[in-house]
């Protein structure tokens, strides 16, 4: 399905473990809630909507305007999270809220045919 007018497909997110710096493309515009979208033309990393509807928007990006932004993970209970220390510094679709999201499978469980090591 070409869901390409809608600019969240092609977004970009870069995970370092150097520095557990973070960083996000969206090549000049993405899809995100309304919330998003309003908090993010508050801090300045958001323009002018191309699409709306009753819950979303189209809009152009400023990435830069993000500023640097890190990643961390966290465990809670048997589950690890990244977290963002920012609040531009989202993963996906833009909700207006930060959101951890849940991550890393069990100890000695295999990805792609690599052991998940931590």
């Amino acid at each position: 399905m070409d869901k390409t007018g809608f600019f969240i497909y092609d977004d970009e997110f870069n995970f370092n473990l150097v520095g557990f710096s973070y960083s996000v493309n969206t090549h000049g515009k993405t899809l995100t809630a309304l919330a998003g979208a309003s908090l993010g033309r508050t801090v300045g990393y958001y323009g002018v909507a191309s699409y709306s509807d009753a819950n979303d928007e189209v809009v152009t990006t400023y990435d830069a305007s993000r500023g640097d932004m890190t990643w961390m993970v966290d465990k809670v209970g048997d589950t690890y999270y990244i977290k963002f220390g920012q609040t531009g510094a989202v993963f996906g679709y833009d909700a207006g809220h930060g959101l951890p999201f849940g991550c890393f499978p069990p100890p000695g469980f295999m990805v792609a045919g690599h052991r998940v090591v931590r």
